[in-house]
């Protein structure tokens, strides 16, 4: 069997790795009475891996079933899961394309293209399975698979908003807010834009368990890495457990790329003993090069320090690293440039200018220029207040850009009527077309007051998989007292979305 793994690498480019280093291992029952904000289509990518073929050939059985799509079934189930440990989940949608990002929109288009191209290659070829692989590659969530969430988000009574444009600046905004005015206290994301954006409480890698990986912005800006928290109390069961969890996780690129990684168990014992020779002479290679001292002591996987930075140093950090609104420049990635923002008291802009000046680094001519947007995109792109019913600002508008006319200001989000984005936020309208959704398909409106639980009654005659009846709260259930009763695996009675969460391919 080999084990396929999805690599998370989204958001700010370099950041994710340099996360890793504070990352908390955490689980969902300590965030209980909590309010957590959800990015909507991380999850929704991940559930539409499990049927991208399907997705592809246009084979949608849940539809001749009269049941929910496997991606909202995944969906459901986690919100479900953080409402059973006593979590109140609010769903967070991206609306439309900021202007922004029409260059990184325009880049994963066609990648997304040539991998569909590939996939039906494949297909023709009879290689179901290489399809397979090159179609989640491919994967694109539409307003309309994200309808189908919101019809069933509904059905079940579970808060959602659709953003006006970022779900990353509409997540930011309820992170900032109090619970009275609607905000958020923990915020589940594959993103590390988010920590970007300043949430304070970030969690990634949420298993169909409850067990996560937390960032906290505060450990990062003291630089407080796990590794130095745990020094003295992690014992080796906990360190064995923290290992397992991690190779059963399951993460999405944003722009739906996968890597398959073979976990070694088919290779001959001569190739496993040759690999672990080399481990060891590349361990000892690196280990006199640490212990000499000096320049490359720190070591490739070390953490950077980010002693003495603000939050709005590592902003922009983030911004000239790359990210959704500003390409890197080339060469320079995010160690390279946090060497050049420490070396300028942690200012961003004057590091770039200073690169400018470089021959050895080719500076974009308007770099510094598209580089202060980004930051500004960060800061102040248009979000929708829930409480006050209304369009704003993520943070108010600098001095330098309150005089900027509203077309100026459109790189932020083009302002439009409030009744047109509670709407949209109400999940009424498509927040791409500005038109009203039309009515559901037949399908969801039949089952709109269905129960859960009841909602699985149906079994297939021809086509997909038979879904078994299940409690859905016996699935968390049974893992709290899995330490010390060790009860029988529960892999035959999983629902849908714990099928979407795993991807395996065999040989």
């Amino acid at each position: 069997v080999l084990k396929t793994h999805i690599i998370i690498k989204m958001g700010i480019k370099g950041l994710p790795e340099q996360l890793k280093h504070y990352y908390r291992d955490a689980q969902v029952e300590q965030f209980k009475g909590m309010r957590a904000a959800v990015d909507a289509y991380s999850w929704l990518h991940k559930g539409a891996y499990s049927c991208a073929l399907e997705l592809h050939t246009g084979n949608h059985y849940w539809v001749k079933q009269n049941r929910d799509a496997p991606y909202v079934n995944y969906c459901i189930h986690r919100a479900k899961m953080l409402k059973f440990f006593g979590v109140e989940p609010v769903i967070v949608f991206d609306g439309d394309r900021l202007p922004a990002k029409a260059s990184e929109e325009g880049t994963r288009r066609q990648r997304r293209e040539e991998a569909k191209q590939k996939g039906r290659e494949r297909l023709e070829q009879g290689n179901r399975e290489g399809a397979t692989f090159m179609f989640t590659q491919s994967l694109d969530i539409s307003p309309r698979m994200a309808l189908e969430l919101i019809v069933a988000l509904k059905r079940e009574g579970i808060e959602f908003v659709v953003a006006p444009y970022e779900a990353d600046a509409q997540i930011a905004h309820l992170a900032r807010q109090s619970r009275e005015n609607g905000g958020v206290d923990v915020v589940f994301t594959e993103d590390s834009d988010l920590v970007a954006y300043g949430c304070e409480r970030v969690c990634f890698k949420l298993d169909k368990f409850g067990a996560c990986k937390e960032v906290l912005l505060e450990d990062v800006l003291m630089n407080k890495t796990a590794a130095a928290m745990t020094t003295t109390t992690t014992t080796p069961s906990e360190e064995m457990t923290t290992t397992n969890n991690e190779e059963s996780e399951m993460t999405i690129n944003n722009e739906s790329q996968m890597t398959v990684e073979n976990d070694g168990t088919n290779e001959s014992d001569e190739n496993v003993d040759a690999k672990k020779k080399t481990a060891t002479a590349a361990k000892k290679k690196g280990g006199s090069k640490s212990s000499a001292g000096g320049k490359g002591s720190r070591g490739a996987n070390s953490p950077l320090s980010f002693e003495n930075w603000t939050h709005d140093d590592f902003l922009g950090l983030c911004a000239m690293s790359g990210c959704d609104f500003l390409e890197n420049v080339r060469n320079v990635g995010f160690k390279k440039a946090h060497a050049f923002v420490n070396k300028n008291d942690r200012c961003a802009k004057t590091a770039l200018e200073m690169m400018s000046k470089d021959p050895k680094i080719d500076v974009p001519e308007g770099y510094v220029e598209k580089w202060q947007r980004a930051v500004y995109t960060f800061r102040h792109a248009l979000i929708y207040d829930v409480k006050e019913k209304t369009l704003k600002h993520l943070t108010p508008l600098p001095e330098e850009l309150l005089g900027k006319t509203s077309d100026e200001l459109d790189f932020l989000g083009k302002v439009f009527e409030d009744k047109v984005a509670i709407e949209i936020a109400e999940g009424r309208m498509d927040p791409i077309a500005r038109r009203p959704f039309a009515h559901a398909q037949p399908h969801f409106q039949q089952r709109y007051n269905n129960n859960y639980n009841n909602m699985h009654n149906v079994q297939p005659t021809n086509e997909g998989p038979k879904i078994p009846k299940v409690n859905i709260n016996s699935m968390f259930a049974a893992k709290k007292v899995a330490t010390s009763t060790a009860p029988a695996p529960v892999v035959a009675a999983m629902p849908p979305a714990t099928a979407a969460a795993t991807t395996t391919t065999t040989t």
